[in-house]
């Protein structure tokens, strides 16, 4: 499940998802990538939280004023 988002859905979901829908997905998988790995840079960190940020800003769009969370 942890490849499939991180190696294998935007490339695999880029010819089927409309542009502004892929880039939510890549938001989603830069963030979380850069949270998985071994060791992580001060950069790396502070990418991630603007990455998952923007996507939980963006959620409501998508997914409706129900998705919104306060704690971010």
């Amino acid at each position: 499940k942890r490849a499939f988002l991180l190696y294998y859905a935007t490339p695999l979901l880029s010819s089927y998802l409309p542009s502004d829908h892929l880039f939510f997905l890549m938001l989603l998988t830069g963030g979380v990538f850069r949270l998985l790995k071994q060791s992580i840079t001060q950069t790396e960190l502070q990418e991630a939280h603007t990455y998952l940020k923007l996507f939980s800003a963006q959620a409501p769009v998508f997914y409706g004023k129900i998705c919104i969370c306060e704690k971010l």
